[in-house]
């Protein structure tokens, strides 16, 4: 699908994290949602009953964002920026 806005986050520094941001992108695109444990928590990033384009979900909680893009520079895990659990989450799986 294509989307004129599309940009990598912008805290990517290597071209890894742009292929595990890709593979993250084709299986949300595919329909499938990417749930993952982090802190104790349980996570689901989804396309599907989002109240905007994709949502992560902890506990049945959303966190609503246009895009992939927003939702790795603004969402929270535990409390934290996404941007600063990016390097612990399990997206080796993408690559």
């Amino acid at each position: 699908m294509f989307d004129p806005d599309f940009r990598y986050p912008s805290f990517f520094s290597n071209p890894y994290e742009e292929e595990a941001f890709d593979g993250l992108n084709f299986l949300l695109e595919m329909g499938k949602p990417f749930d993952f444990p982090f802190e104790g928590h349980n996570y689901r990033i989804s396309i599907a009953g989002s109240s905007q384009k994709v949502s992560l979900w902890e506990d049945g909680v959303e966190q609503p964002f246009p895009g992939l893009t927003e939702l790795m520079e603004g969402a929270v895990l535990d409390g934290r920026p996404f941007q600063a659990c990016f390097y612990e989450l399990p997206l080796d799986i993408f690559l």
